[in-house]
């Protein structure tokens, strides 16, 4: 379990988030000292920026270093995760996706979607926008995770 005394996330959120606006990968890293305001970070660029390119190093990220964590760690960051996205706009629901779609917790996995799909902002009105975004991905096999 972290410190919160010790999250920047916590500790000076506007600090916290003009690093996650920072674009030197390397100015982040020296920014940030625990995995999750580095994951949090990471997590919520992809929801705020949407770069397909930044894609590859995101997943490195997850898969090599998150995925080490314990579950029980893994759910908590996620929490840290899913408490900000509100704050700053349901535009920013892609932060939720690499925890939908990388992580082979089913707890992880479930949680975020839920979060996704009723978090996320809509299109044209459709309450279905986010649901559909889900669905979509799972068609496409994109998750991580196998149902049996």
């Amino acid at each position: 379990m972290s410190n919160p005394a010790q999250l920047l996330l916590i500790s000076d959120p506007k600090l916290f988030m003009a690093v996650v606006h920072e674009q030197d990968p390397a100015k982040r890293v020296h920014s940030l000292h625990t995995l999750d305001d580095l994951m949090a970070c990471e997590a919520l660029r992809h929801g705020i920026f949407n770069d397909w390119a930044a894609l590859p190093s995101l997943r490195q990220f997850y898969n090599e270093i998150f995925l080490q964590a314990p579950v029980d760690r893994r759910r908590e960051i996620y929490r840290h995760v899913a408490m900000i996205v509100p704050q700053i706009g349901g535009w920013s629901a892609g932060a939720m996706t690499p925890f939908m779609l990388l992580d082979p917790d089913m707890a992880i996995v479930s949680t975020a979607t839920v979060d996704y799909a009723s978090l996320g902002s809509l299109l044209n009105d459709d309450p279905m926008t986010r649901p559909k975004d889900a669905i979509s991905m799972i068609e496409k096999g994109i998750p991580k995770i196998r149902l049996p």
